[in-house]
């Protein structure tokens, strides 16, 4: 339900707010990078999947994957509708912060239509929470919530991904467009896998 909602808050800023009102740019980018992309989460979403695939509930982990990839798409792409509709506090914190400097810096070096800087971004964050799962059995439980739900939920987002793959297919890119929610999906899950047996391995 989060990341159904900042997905679809998250488009009708970038469209609606970000293009037809006077707010400054800053605030704007703000609202959505910061607030709404610190909403929403796809790594505590692959550590979810993990933990289903773990207590073998392979029937409600296919459920959960199918309806966040399906309700998470439309509601991005039901804000850009909503949003053309439309014609009339910053956030973040330190994890909505750093991928927006990460993000910034690494699209100075990947030039391509493919969105990498978002998708690098969810990876990273992935696959540090898998290993943080595996180890949150011998972790102080307030340093491993603020880690994954605080900074690696405001790192990472979905609604963000969902936007710019709407971007994509909407703006005639659509084969780019599926490739990249398919591969997010898919690494972001494996990313978490691995972290996760590779710090298990270490510690145990």
């Amino acid at each position: 339900i989060v990341n159904i909602f900042g997905c679809f808050t998250l488009e009708i800023i970038n469209q609606y707010v970000g293009r037809r009102t006077q707010l400054p740019a800053p605030l704007v980018k703000s609202m959505g990078i910061g607030l709404v992309g610190a909403f929403t989460t796809i790594s505590a979403f692959s550590t979810e999947c993990l933990a289903f695939l773990q207590a073998g509930r392979y029937e409600i982990f296919a459920a959960y994957m199918a309806a966040t990839i399906a309700t998470t798409f439309i509601a991005a792409l039901a804000g850009h509708r909503a949003s053309r509709a439309l014609e009339t506090h910053r956030g973040g914190a330190l994890g909505a912060l750093c991928r927006h400097k990460a993000s910034t810096f690494m699209k100075l070096i990947f030039k391509s239509a493919f969105p990498w800087p978002t998708f690098f971004i969810n990876l990273c964050a992935c696959t540090i929470a898998g290993a943080a799962l595996a180890s949150s059995t011998a972790t102080n439980q307030t340093f491993y919530t603020a880690l994954t739900m605080g900074f690696l939920g405001g790192f990472s987002t979905l609604s963000t991904m969902n936007c710019e793959a709407v971007d994509l297919i909407l703006g005639g890119e659509r084969a780019l467009g599926v490739a990249y929610v398919a591969a997010t999906y898919a690494c972001t899950l494996g990313a978490a896998a691995l972290g996760f047996i590779t710090a298990h391995h270490i510690l145990y």
